[in-house]
């Protein structure tokens, strides 16, 4: 059984899907040293939203969310989550940008820290932080390759 639990509360632009993608598809190579990561997906937002409450967003995660409990009911997920800890031998991780989001209250953050701690593992949150002008920076050019523009004001871009 995992000793402990990484919840990985992933900030916009701070690396976390190539996190998620290298770890997820690294996952019998981590295994052969201790480690765990979910199975269910590389990000696990949507699983996270789907065992753990709602979020109040209409984009991604919702869809993602919905698509998922279709084929994995949250009963199902929960159980999987608990048997992929308890076949961890030391650290498991689980990596999703909902935990940092701001609709994923107090209630819900609890939800998952008596889960983990349900199963026997101390829950361990790790956030990954970037500097604030390079992270703006980096969201600006992300959405001007995609074409999707957002206003900033003179004042967040001075500083």
């Amino acid at each position: 059984m995992a000793r402990r639990v990484i919840l990985h509360a992933g900030l916009p632009k701070t690396g976390t899907s190539g996190l998620q993608a290298t770890l997820h598809a690294g996952r019998e190579r981590l295994a052969e040293h201790g480690f765990g990561y979910w199975s269910v997906a590389a990000n696990h937002s949507a699983p996270i939203t789907a065992l753990f409450g709602e979020l109040k967003d209409t984009g991604w995660i919702s869809r993602q969310r919905r698509r998922l409990h279709r084929e994995h009911p949250a009963e199902e997920l929960a159980e999987g989550l608990r048997a992929e800890i308890a076949a961890c031998p030391d650290t498991f991780i689980i990596s999703g940008e909902a935990l940092s989001n701001a609709n994923f209250d107090r209630d819900r953050l609890m939800g998952v820290l008596e889960f983990v701690q349900s199963c026997g593992a101390e829950a361990v949150p790790v956030i990954f932080l970037r500097e604030p002008k390079s992270q703006l920076t980096s969201r600006l050019l992300q959405q001007l390759k995609t074409g999707a523009l957002i206003g900033f004001s003179a004042e967040a871009v001075a500083t």
